[in-house]
């Protein structure tokens, strides 16, 4: 099969988005408010974003975890094409979009990795013509760091450990619950505080510069799933800190899920694959910890890391309600 690269990029009206800053590791929420009078059968909508991105459309996931890795070429990078038309409707719309950027790793201080070219800036493109409503990220888009999302393993306390194998571009996931944000995704939250977005480059513009259309699909989200063992530990409470192994039929590429409840603000649980730590000296995969605020909670660690084993570390004082 023949791939015209060389011919495989778009024009596009749309601008290259973010806020004022340019920090590694940095996770940035978008909002976008669109009234319709009707909705066509089919609309694509064209997504690119430097690292990772989330999107979300009146509340609902439309996309877990798309964008691809730059290095198409030396200069070169992708965009998404998704179907968005089965989540519109009539009347007001709300397009939110979560976009993970990361820059360059400490320990690492190429800009490239065995699995990247890193652009180096950060920046979100969305354009799709619904009906003739033309929808193009701008200056009218709204932006907020989400500070829930920790920018390096040394803001947790008791957190000490090394972040994943070089040849990795991504971080560990540090979340701490007691900064979150809420439903920030869903069209009733109150953004009316948010700022503006910036608009931080024009296509086809360095260090972005040209985009070529995904060559394969996007990654299939089969939900959240029961571990093998899941029923085991619903309705536990922790009386001192625990291991608990949760484990799958195979080893698969998953995002490990919690439910829980505690009256203790911060602790720490950590999540971590059987694939985490190299006895051989090449590294460390990824790995996510999740700091507790008050009450009933859940939290995803969204970025994906591969095993058959996942290992919670549960802190004394933690009921458990679900993990996935």
């Amino acid at each position: 099969m023949f791939f015209d690269f060389k011919n495989a990029y778009r024009q596009w009206n749309a601008k290259w988005i973010w806020d004022d800053t340019n920090q590694g590791n940095t996770w940035m929420n978008f909002r976008k408010k669109i009234t319709l009078d009707s909705v066509p059968e089919s609309v694509i909508a064209n997504i690119a974003a430097e690292s990772r991105y989330w999107l979300y459309i009146n509340g609902k996931m439309v996309v877990f975890e798309g964008s691809l890795k730059r290095g198409i070429n030396l200069k070169d990078g992708y965009y998404d094409e998704v179907e968005i038309a089965p989540y519109l409707k009539a009347g007001e719309n709300t397009i939110a979009v979560l976009v993970w950027y990361w820059g360059i790793r400490r320990g690492n201080m190429s800009c490239n990795t065995a699995g990247t070219r890193t652009a180096g800036k950060p920046g979100l493109m969305f354009e799709a013509d619904i009906g003739g409503t033309n929808v193009i990220s701008d200056e009218t888009w709204k932006v907020h760091k989400n500070e829930a999302y920790l920018p390096d393993n040394g803001t947790i306390p008791g957190i000490n450990e090394p972040q994943p194998n070089y040849r990795l571009p991504e971080f560990n996931v540090y979340y701490d619950g007691r900064l979150d944000m809420g439903a920030w995704e869903q069209p009733e939250y109150d953004d009316s505080s948010w700022s503006n977005a910036m608009v931080v480059g024009e296509y086809p513009c360095a260090p972005w510069n040209r985009l070529h259309k995904r060559p394969i699909p996007l990654l299939k989200d089969f939900g959240l799933k029961d571990y093998i063992n899941s029923k085991d530990f619903e309705g536990h409470t922790t009386e001192k800190e625990e291991v608990l192994d949760l484990y799958l039929e195979y080893n698969a590429q998953l995002t490990p899920y919690l439910k829980i409840e505690t009256e203790i603000p911060g602790l720490k649980i950590d999540m971590r694959s059987d694939n985490y730590g190299d006895p051989a000296g090449n590294g460390f995969s990824t790995k996510c910890a999740y700091v507790t605020r008050k009450g009933e909670q859940e939290f995803e660690g969204l970025s994906w890391f591969p095993g058959q084993h996942v290992y919670y570390t549960m802190p004394a004082g933690v009921t458990i309600k679900s993990l996935k």
